[in-house]
């Protein structure tokens, strides 16, 4: 990214770490029960197709019910099953199931670029059908099935993004609205690039130390809850639980 400000990035790293020491991030996942065992569905479910056994209907139905009440998305019940088909369809003509996706931390620009139009061709194929557009759900159901490869997208941790981008570009041209609210929450999913592309950022800004201090966290909590955790895990829960606050974030505003 071009003349972006890295201090505000290294406030939201130091603040990532703040809440993996003050058991923030630990707190959201020990009052949120659902979450570990849904976790161990959805790799369970991967480890199936890798093996060349396709579940059953109603067994991805089951688990992307408890994926749509626990996160609260609100999707019809009616388009599940067709949203299931064209997701794992996806995953499928990609060779996602033989090869996994590229890890999005650390990724290069070609390996970003075979990760974020997934979302959108995801709504591309619902519309198609007269489905509502389920952005916010295929993100989710894409961080759960590959969860080193996909960032979760929502109202909260754009608004964290936008946020970060008012301190970290002086100008507000191109470059800023990328990571706009209004870009990354786009219903057609068109501005997905600019959330992957704040989670690489971040990354890249981060410290050896540092990195390694959050991919600790991540496991200690892994251990804790028993499921799997990562560090883009980490990353947002800091952003959904601060949702645009400055403050939350480490901005100071004195």
């Amino acid at each position: 990214m071009r003349d972006v400000d890295s201090y505000p990035t290294h406030r939201i790293v130091e603040a990532i770490i703040r809440d993996l020491g003050n058991g923030a991030v630990l707190d959201y996942y020990t009052s949120q029960p659902w979450e570990a065992p849904l976790r161990n569905d959805f790799a369970d479910l991967v480890s199936a197709f890798r093996a060349g056994n396709v579940p059953a209907i109603e067994d991805v139905r089951g688990i992307l019910r408890r994926l749509n009440y626990g996160y609260r998305t609100r999707y019809p019940l009616s388009s599940l099953d067709h949203f299931g088909e064209v997701v794992l369809g996806i995953a499928d003509s990609r060779s996602w199931w033989n090869r996994m996706p590229p890890g999005l931390l650390g990724s290069s620009d070609q390996e970003s670029a075979e990760l974020s139009p997934a979302p959108a061709e995801i709504i591309r194929v619902m519309k198609k059908g007269n489905h509502k557009r389920p952005y916010s759900l295929s993100t989710k159901c894409l961080h759960f099935l590959f969860p080193n490869s996909f960032a979760i997208c929502d109202q909260q941790s754009a608004e964290s993004v936008q946020m970060w981008a008012y301190f970290a570009f002086t100008s507000r041209d191109e470059d800023w609205r990328r990571f706009s609210w209004q870009n990354l929450t786009d219903m057609n999913g068109e501005g997905y690039d600019g959330m992957l592309d704040f989670y690489r950022h971040l990354w890249n800004t981060a410290t050896e130390a540092e990195q390694a201090e959050i991919v600790d966290g991540a496991c200690a909590i892994s251990s804790r809850i028993g499921g799997l955790v990562t560090p883009i895990d980490v990353i947002d829960k800091v952003l959904w639980r601060a949702n645009g606050d400055p403050a939350v974030l480490g901005f100071s505003l004195a």
